[in-house]
Parts: structure tokens; sequence; C-alpha cells
């Protein structure tokens, strides 16, 4: 007998009915669309048990089954646990903070590309995102500054998402510039046993359980993901597992919860490719650096352990993981080594632990209420070895750059408010960041000339920065006003520091960093909001500014660093929601934002910048409870380089879900599970259907321009390279909830 590891194995591996879905995918879609968009007379059960603690009390804005809490135009809370979970990638989930868009441009284990207000956020650099006090954003990371993977996420385990658009809060350091996003982890889901498949090999099996343990709650959970793509020439064979246990404790004095985590994944990858092959009839799947699947790909892996408690009005969070990441690309072909191509590695292997202890105090004053958060937060992490080489079929020829990195942060902050009257409030918020880092350079050789024999050079460097936020609240029943401006910062790659003073060598083989440089890039934000709430209508707008001292970015990929000077973002963002009734909603989000070198020698136009985003949805959910969503994203075309004349396309997608429940009510016997979560999902079938790209659209998810070659050419040509949206595809999934 095949034991339950053979079964599930076979099951993720085995392709032959998702080639039939993918193969009937586009002669079906027609039928499709109208199915998803008439719908199915059945019913549909969500789990309303969230267990999450401190949630607000006032909710000003539903949309559908998203319920969204707004303080001004630029920031709200999400409720995620009744949101649709229609994603094509775990960082879609992003996608619900208005104007952020989440693209991907090699490989589906590989950290998301991520676009905000004029910010090619390139894998998180000036988006600081947090899961259950863990910051995500890498420091100095093997494949680029803040490098955000969210591939361990479980979408459907997801309780909270907590967003702000720029560095409004004082509690938000680095990486925030652009904006932040906290995500929380649910105390309670119903247990359920569920598999999906779909198009292109797609499969995928999530076992939950739920249960009370004493006075607690266990929470645990299991996601393994199989999945091949639409490459020619390459499949994915994206195997992925996710594995989550968490306990929580949610009483009267205090809150507690203990997460471990653990997750794998392993890939291959089909790089950008350039759009002269496609003028030439080539397939836009086509993957070129492939050879017996030692083309591109990777392996990650990630374990961490979290802890969360409050009690009064005290907070402290920690947390410890270890995180490995393998990476081999290939964008430039044979640009730089005709004979063996341009592959190469990348190597990031790290341990990171952190806490943040604050506190929240109230009270009357002379000049209206008062309330005043402060707390201090710590951040170690220590990378050995960090490694960019050169490659061919995935064996490591020549070692370019080799590092042991060690590097810690200590911050404080305090953010206070004044309720001044019954309309008028103020804010003021400060903090201070301290970062110390020190880079041993592996590779360093000292010359003859030097008396020493240490074969490594160490540079060091520290550096502080003090920022300020700060906003003035006008409130009344129905609308808000708020006028902002704030500091924020993120922190450059400490390689780039060790690599500035490579003359400056003394005697004992260590380096110096030069005057004037810095671990830290400051930005500065203002901004003024509106929002309004009229009957069914919901209105936020805001018109922003924000002003960074450089544009210093460290291409891992080249391992180079590239200060291209002081520029300006400005724009505009808005959001109009309609609920119709209680079943019909719908919502527009519309960001316009122009982004500008000021010094314009070289260029006025900031490379990826995108400068139009629309999101639109429009949600039915009836009172036998079947669910339905339609959500179109539109990103404008973005400029590809500095002077403005290469532009990309524009990019349009659809995307349909469908979904419903047969229930059954028969008693459960089971006196450890609570009642809530009896309740929402005991003896309950569920479906969902999911289409994604709907339209069919032949435009690309990522594009830029510049130099590579191939194989059969003489020489290098300027062109630009494109990483192509997916195709329509197909999803579905059943879930048997106890």
């Amino acid at each position: 007998m095949a034991s339950p590891l053979n079964n599930l194995h076979r099951f993720l591996t085995s392709t032959t009915s998702t080639r039939h879905l993918a193969t009937h995918s586009t002669s079906c879609a027609n039928l499709i669309i109208a199915s998803l968009l008439l719908g199915v007379s059945t019913t549909h059960s969500r789990a309303q048990a969230d267990g999450l603690h401190n949630l607000p009390e006032e909710i000003i804005l539903i949309r559908g089954t998203k319920l969204v809490r707004q303080k001004a135009a630029q920031d709200g809370q999400i409720n995620l646990a009744t949101e649709p979970t229609a994603l094509l990638r775990p960082a879609d989930v992003l996608e619900n903070v208005p104007g952020l868009v989440v693209t991907q441009h090699s490989g589906s284990g590989k950290a998301n590309q991520y676009f905000l207000r004029g910010f090619n956020l390139d894998h998180g650099t000036d988006f600081a995102t947090q899961v259950d006090g863990m910051a995500v954003n890498a420091r100095s990371h093997g494949h680029g500054q803040g490098y955000t993977d969210l591939n361990f996420l479980i979408p459907e385990l997801l309780g909270q998402l907590d967003y702000q658009k720029g560095p409004g809060h004082a509690q938000h350091g680095d990486f925030a510039s652009a904006g932040s996003a906290e995500l929380s982890i649910r105390d309670q889901a119903p247990s359920q046993l569920g598999v999906s498949i779909g198009a292109f090999g797609y499969r995928r099996l999530l076992a939950v359980s739920s249960q009370s343990v004493g006075q607690g709650q266990w929470l645990n959970a299991l996601e393994a993901q199989h999945y091949n793509g639409p490459w020619q020439g390459l499949k994915e064979q994206v195997q992925k597992y996710n594995l989550w246990s968490r306990y929580s404790l949610d009483t009267v004095q205090q809150y507690f919860s203990l997460t471990l985590m653990a997750y794998q994944n392993d890939w291959n990858s089909a790089d950008q490719i350039p759009q002269r092959l496609i003028d030439a009839g080539q397939s836009r799947f086509i993957a070129l650096d492939n050879e017996q699947g030692l083309g591109g790909g990777g392996k990650s892996d990630r374990y961490s352990l979290s802890l969360q408690w409050l009690r009064n009005d005290w907070e402290f969070s920690a947390y410890a993981l270890q995180s490995r990441l393998d990476l081999w690309s290939n964008f430039t072909y044979f640009l730089e080594n005709p004979e063996l191509g341009d592959q190469f590695y990348q190597l990031d292997d790290r341990r990171q632990w952190g806490a943040e202890l604050s506190r929240q105090q109230s009270a009357d004053t002379a000049v209206g209420q008062w309330q005043h958060q402060y707390g201090v937060q710590y951040r170690h992490d220590k990378i050995a070895p960090i490694e960019l080489a050169h490659s061919q079929q995935r064996q490591r020829l020549q070692s370019l750059k080799l590092d042991q990195m060690n590097q810690w942060s200590i911050a404080a902050f305090s953010q206070q408010q004044w309720q001044l009257s019954d309309n008028w409030s103020a804010e003021l918020g400060a903090r201070y960041d301290w970062l110390d880092a020190r880079v041993n350079d592996l590779l360093f050789m000292p010359s003859h000339e030097l008396s020493t024999s240490n074969n490594t050079a160490l540079s060091t460097s520290a550096d502080g920065i003090a920022s300020v936020r700060t906003a003035l609240i006008y409130r009344t029943a129905q609308q808000s006003w708020s006028l902002s401006y704030a500091q924020g910062m993120h922190s450059n790659d400490a390689r780039s520091l060790s690599r500035a003073a490579d003359s400056d060598t003394s005697f004992d083989g260590r380096m110096t960093v030069q005057p004037g440089n810095s671990l830290w890039a400051r930005t500065e934000h203002s901004a003024i909001s509106w929002q309004a709430s009229v009957e069914n209508w919901q209105y936020s707008a805001s018109l922003w500014h924000m002003r960074s001292d450089q544009e210093w970015v460290y291409v891992a990929d080249a391992a180079e660093t590239e200060l291209k000077g002081a520029s300006q973002r400005y724009g505009f963002e808005g959001t109009l929601a309609y609920q119709w009734n209680h079943q019909w909603s719908t919502s527009v989000d519309i960001a316009q934002t122009s982004a500008e070198f000021k010094n314009t020698a070289d260029g006025r136009y900031i490379e990826g910048s995108v400068p139009r985003v629309v999101m639109a949805k429009l949600q039915y959910h009836s009172h036998d409870n079947l669910a339905w969503q339609m959500k179109i994203r539109h990103l404008g075309p973005r400029y590809l380089d500095s002077s403005g004349i290469e532009r990309g396309s524009s990019v349009t997608q659809l995307s349909l879900q469908l979904s419903g429940s047969f229930h059954f009510a028969a008693p459960s016997h089971d006196k450890n599970r609570s009642e809530t979560t009896k309740a929402a999902g005991a003896n309950t079938w569920q479906w969902q259907l999911e289409l994604h790209n709907a339209l069919n659209s032949r435009a690309a998810d990522v594009q830029y321009f510049y130099e590579s070659r191939l194989a059969n050419e003489a020489a290098a040509v300027a062109d630009r390279h494109l990483h192509p949206v997916e195709p329509r595809m197909l999803r579905a999934s059943l879930s048997y909830l106890f």
C-alpha cells in the first residue's frame, strides 16, 4: 500500500489532468467567463471567527466583504479573514493597499517586484513589511537591498492588514519611505482539508487544524504546492512547502502568541527575454538560459519563531529567524562572457533576530485628551556568507564577491496625539535610529607591500539618523482633513560603503569609509488628505510630495553602486467606493504619479517609475452567501530610461472569482474545538473558481531597457527586455471544513 507521503508526492508531480486543463483553457474561456459572470445558485459559508486581538472599534468603510478603517486617505486597516483569496501569488495580498502593484520578473519562488508612488521598489527597498511583528525586508541582501520574500505566507490564515503610505507613524522606520504594511496572523480558522488544481501543472494541498487547548487556541497548517508554468522548453517545477504552528491565549488581562514557521521552495525560472526575439516570431514564453533544467532558478528556505505579548498598556514582540537563498540568473545572456555565458549565482545565508517593547498611555490635559505611544526596537542581522559568483549550468566558476556581514540597529520612537477639540487633533512623532555594520571581505588579498598575514579586509561603519513626523487633523461626523509632514529613510547596503574606499587601506588590512558616505538615505514627505462618507458613498483623496536625498541603489546582480543624485515624486491618489445594497458593492482606486531627478543632466525621468495605477472591483455577496468578484488592474506605460524616450507598454488585466459552499448541519462531538470555529466551518464543503488574466492579456509584468547579446549575435544590442504576464489560467479549489 502506498504511503500518504508517496501519494502526496504523486499528486504534486502529476501533470496529466492539468495539461488537459491548459490545453482546453483557451477554447472554453468564453464559457468560463459566462459562468463566472452569471453565477450559480448555491450556498457559501465564510469563517467569521478571527480571534484577532485589538481589532479596530470603528469601521467606517465597507466594500462588500472588505472592511477598511481609514484614519486618513493614506492609511487603513483591512480584515483579510473576510476578503476573497483569489491570489495568483501570496504577495498579491499587498495589492489591497490602494495604488500598490505586485509583479514578478523571474521565477515563482523569488521575491516579487513592487511598485508604489513612482517607486520601482525592486524587491522591497522603500516599502517596509512586517508579518506578526517580524521584519521581512532583508538588509544588505544578496539579491537587493530590502529583499521582501512573502512566498512563506498562507493567505487563508492571514487576519488583518494595516497599511500606511508614506512614513506617517514614528513606529515605522527603515524602508518605510514609500509606505509600510503590517500583516497579522489569525488565532483561529476553520479546520479544513483543501485541494486545488489548475492549468500548467498547478497543484496545492492545504490542511488546517484549529482547536482549543486549555484557555488558549492552537492553530496548525500544512501547505504543499507544485507548479510548472507556461514556459517553452522549461518546467518551473515549483516545489513549495509551508508549515505553521501557533498557540495563542487571549484573556481579559493579557494576550500571548507563540508562532513557529517553516518554509522551503525549489524552482526553475525563465528570466526576461529581449523584444527583438519576439519581433522575429519567437514565443514570449521562451526560456533562453535553460539546458537540462540547469538554467535560472533557485532554492529558498526560511524558519522562524516569534512571540507577541500584550498586558494592560504594554506590548512586547520578539523573533528569531534563519533564511537562505541560492539564486541563479542570466539577464544579459552572452554579453560579458561570449564563450560560457553570463549566468551568475547569488547566495544569502542569514540569521536575524529582533525585538520591540512599547507602551501606550492616555490622559486628560489642559489642551485636550492626550495619547502617547513610545518604545524601543532592536534588530540584528548576521550574514555568513553572502556571495556573487559567475556560474554555468548552476556550477560556480568564479567567486566575484564573497563577504561576511554583521549588522545591528537600535531605535527609539515616540508618537503623540492631542485631541484639541471635538473636531481638531494634532500628532507629533519622533524617532532615532542607530545602525552599525561590519563587512568582512573574504576575497581581499593585501598587496606584497603590506606587512600583514591577514587575508581579509574588515570595513566598519556606523551612523545614526533622526526623523520627525507631524500632522494636523480636522474631523467631523462625515468627513476629515489631514495636513502632514514626515521624514523617512531607508538603509543603504553596507557593502557599497566598504567598496567606497578601496585605496584607503591601512597597514593591518582594514578599510575605512570615506567621509560623506552614509548608511542612511533621507526622504521627506508632505501630504494633504481628505475623506468623506455620505450615505452609501465613500470618498478619499490625497495630494502628496516626496523628496529624496539620493537615488543610491546597490545593484546586487552586478555588485555595483549606482548614485544618481536627488529626486522628487509627487502625485494624486483617490478612492471611490459605493455600497449599492447588502449584496452589491464596487470600488475604484486611482494613483497618478510623477517621478523626476532634480539634476536633469543625465535625464529627467526615474527608470521603472509607473505614472498611473488603477484598481477597480465589483463584488456580489448573495443572501444565501454566494460570492462573486471581478477585479481590473491597470498600469500605465512606465519609463524605461531617464530620457523618457523608452517607455514600456501599459498593462490591463481582468480576474474573476466565484465561490460557494454546501453545508451539512450534522452536530459536532468534538469538545476541544471552540464554539465559534465549529459554527463557522463544521461539516461544510467549500468551493472556489478563479480565472486569472481572463482576457488573456499579452502584456509584460516587468520591462527593462539595457544591453544584451544572444549567442548568435556579434555585438551587444540595446533593447527592451520583458517578463510576460502569465496567460489565462483557471484554478479550482475544493475544501472540507470540519
